[in-house]
């Protein structure tokens, strides 16, 4: 005689709830299951109207139930949700890149925004990489920690209110067993929440904490969703394998086992001896860390060293580890050399400059003025002047972007200014943005004052987003002070004093308001190198210019190649230029000779071309003469593509 469901719908059941034992209907399993997950959100107040939540995706059960029933609920009870998918490519050969061809239908079935964010982007490796050289006991340490800030950074691009994940409740069982076998008892109260942030971090919030996995792929199953199968590759040599098997052994005797673990760690209270994690920001990518540089920085930086167990272990081996290996990046400088310039008096320069410029623009006004405060509106530099100890800095160079990226090319402004010996050290000009803190590539405009420890930033990136290649300029923050490939700075102590003052208007001829001044130099002052950097002002008109796109899997060859890679866009003013040029190229040097980057307060930022409104244009540019030169990290071998 068929089972009646324990509902009284009058319907027979069907199946048999693994977490109360109760025989139920499909019909009534699906309200039993998804009313939990709805009293979950509720009573932790997990969402608010109005929000943005990312959804983390990885095609496998959890992540893809989790999508379908977030859509569900939020349709059913009217949450007021903006729901997105996030997904992590881990780069495993065989497994991720299948499973995202399943995170991709569950975009297309349930009408949600996707963003992918791969290890490679970020950090430079893939797991395949990483397995070679680790080997597969501790991969998946750096799997875990890479994901998370992953995660992260992907939430953050995506400028969502929190990120939900698919932990269930045995996921959360078993890692409760797993801190405790670790005698980690600290990080109980963390990872039994529901609903875990610090300040500055964006929230996570796990909808199915209370969810059995069990039901989860009877509730897949009945729903007939699709979702990717296969365990990963590399999952079986994992630590948590272990306390997943005691789990399950648990389970077999007592159902409740795993309900019982939940609430025996929510119920535990740890001793005020004993150390709790403290949750602050990471020195080096300024995400979240309980220590002074991120566990996720500490595995990157031993990949990169060729020593790739420096994280693994406990904290204060690694500690002394990362100390030693930190003194000795310290004391390891760039590849360095320096001449001086030529440098004639602004004076010298104005006549030169108020003579030529009036071969290109209408109006011309050259005069030596003190400098006003830069930091002021419009300008909003860090420092207010251009003057002490002025140098032009060219590093790197597009052979390190072109033909493809050399990911290890990443640089921090301390060390070069501790190299540079310039205290305080105003750096201003183009350079390649922080990729791994942007998670792609990046037009980077340098605007920041670094006095010992004291860092001021006024930096921007220019990016374009995936998809739809909408333009972002986004802030980089103080505790961001690295850039990648090149740059061509201008570096000074930011004191007030004399300096060049250019204002021109309407362009007749067909220059550029930056080439128009090199190309004067050169023929003011000939067979001498003259070397200017500041900032301009584009007070009217627009102007063409680039955004790179994310670093290219394709070589770029040819002209026409990288032009058909990058983005041109027609950007309108006020825009703030800063840059350096130089006269004339010094031998063996292999310099960039111009190169300005602009950023602006209504979203517009990228590399500067020429203005496209030749009839109302106008500029207004503050400049001082270099006084040395310094080539830093030169390329060995070198082309001359992408130096436009």
């Amino acid at each position: 005689m068929p089972v009646k469901c324990r509902s009284n719908c009058g319907r027979n059941a069907i199946l048999k709830r693994p977490k109360t034992g109760d025989s139920l209907c499909k019909e009534c399993f699906f309200w039993a299951f998804e009313t939990e997950i709805h009293h979950t959100i509720t009573k932790g107040q997990l969402f608010k109207r109005g929000s943005t939540v990312a959804i983390a995706a990885s095609g496998g059960k959890d992540s893809t139930v989790l999508a379908h029933v977030l859509k569900t609920l939020n349709e059913k009870y009217d949450y007021g949700l903006r729901l997105v998918l996030l997904s992590i490519d881990e780069g495993i050969t065989g497994y991720r890149d299948d499973s995202l061809d399943t995170v991709k239908q569950n975009r297309d079935d349930y009408g949600m925004e996707l963003k992918i964010l791969s290890y490679e982007d970020l950090y430079g490796w893939t797991m395949d990489k990483i397995v070679a050289q680790i080997g597969k006991r501790n991969n998946c340490t750096f799997c875990g920690v890479f994901r998370r800030q992953a995660l992260d950074r992907g939430a953050a691009l995506l400028n969502v209110d929190s990120l939900a994940t698919g932990h269930n409740a045995d996921d959360i069982a078993e890692t409760i067993l797993m801190n405790i076998m670790r005698g980690d008892v600290a990080r109980l109260q963390r990872c039994t929440s529901v609903s875990s942030e610090s300040e500055g971090s964006i929230p996570r919030v796990k909808p199915l904490k209370y969810s059995y996995e069990k039901e989860i792929v009877m509730y897949a199953y009945f729903k007939r969703l699709v979702y990717f199968s296969t365990e990963c590759i590399y999952a079986p040599n994992a630590y948590r394998g272990h306390a997943r098997a005691f789990l399950k052994d648990l389970e077999k005797i007592r159902p409740t086992a795993i309900m019982d673990i939940i609430h025996s760690g929510e119920q535990m209270i740890v001793k005020d001896t004993v150390a709790k994690p403290i949750r602050g920001t990471c020195t080096q990518c300024g995400f979240v860390s309980s220590q002074d540089i991120c566990k996720a920085c500490t595995l990157l930086e031993g990949l990169n060293k060729g020593m790739p167990k420096l994280g693994i272990g406990k904290t204060s081996k690694v500690k002394k580890a990362l100390s030693s290996l930190n003194s000795e990046k310290m004391t390891t400088a760039y590849p360095w050399i320096s001449t001086n310039l030529d440098t004639p008096s602004l004076a010298e320069v104005r006549d030169v400059l108020a003579r030529d410029l009036k071969k290109t623009f209408d109006y011309v006004d050259v005069e030596v003025v003190d400098c006003p405060d830069l930091t002021e509106e419009p300008f909003f530099l860090a420092g207010k002047g251009l003057g002490g100890e002025t140098s032009l800095i060219d590093l790197g160079g597009p052979p390190y972007l072109l033909p493809l990226v050399k990911r290890d090319k990443v640089y921090d402004f301390k060390p070069l200014v501790k190299q540079l010996k310039v205290t305080p050290s105003l750096l201003m000009g183009a350079c390649a943005g922080p990729w791994p803190y942007f998670g792609k590539n990046c037009e980077g405009v340098c605007n920041i004052l670094i006095d010992g420890d004291n860092v001021t930033s006024g930096s921007y990136v220019g990016k374009v987003t995936d998809g739809d290649e909408k333009l972002e300029c986004l802030p980089i923050p103080s505790s961001e002070t690295r850039f990648a490939l090149m740059a061509n700075l201008y570096c000074s102590q930011g004191k007030p004093g004399k300096v060049l003052k250019v204002n021109c208007k309407k362009r007749t001829g067909q220059k550029d308001f930056i080439t128009a001044i090199r190309t004067g130099l050169a023929a003011g002052f000939p067979n001498k190198y003259v070397g200017l950097g500041g900032a301009f002002l584009l007070k009217e008109g627009r102007a063409k210019q680039h955004v790179m796109r994310d670093f290219t899997k394709t070589p770029i060859n040819t002209e026409e190649e990288l032009n058909n890679w990058l983005t041109f866009h027609d950007m309108s003013a006020p825009l703030v230029a800063v840059g350096t040029l130089i006269s004339n190229e010094v031998p063996d040097f292999d310099l960039r000779v111009q190169h300005f980057h602009s950023f602006s307060k209504h979203n517009e930022a990228g590399h500067y071309h020429y203005d496209t409104t030749p009839e109302t244009v106008e500029y207004l540019g503050y400049f001082n003469v270099a006084e040395r030169l310094h080539r830093v990290d030169k390329p060995q071998q070198t082309h001359q593509l992408g130096r436009d």
